[in-house]
């Protein structure tokens, strides 16, 4: 499979590499074709902001992103300073 060839190239020097499973056409042809057990993969839930399904991966799972600012944040924005180079 050239796709293999190519991936393992690209990733000789990374420290990770990871493949997403999603739900277009291409991705379905690959999961048939055996692709996602050759290299890690994972799904993501963009609605959730969340990883799901992590096969091989489990780094992803610790990143943790709100995509929200809460009280908390905005105390600490009121609470820090900058210097203006004006």
């Amino acid at each position: 499979m050239e796709l293999e060839a190519y991936l393992r190239q690209r990733s000789r020097d990374k420290k990770a590499i990871a493949v997403e499973k999603n739900a277009t056409g291409l991705s379905y042809m690959l999961q048939g074709a055996g692709f996602y057990h050759l290299f890690p993969s994972y799904q993501f839930d963009s609605g959730r902001m969340e990883f799901q399904a992590l096969s091989g991966c489990d780094m992803l799972g610790y990143i943790q992103k709100k995509p929200y600012i809460t009280v908390k944040d905005m105390v600490a924005f009121r609470l820090s300073s900058s210097d203006n180079s004006d």
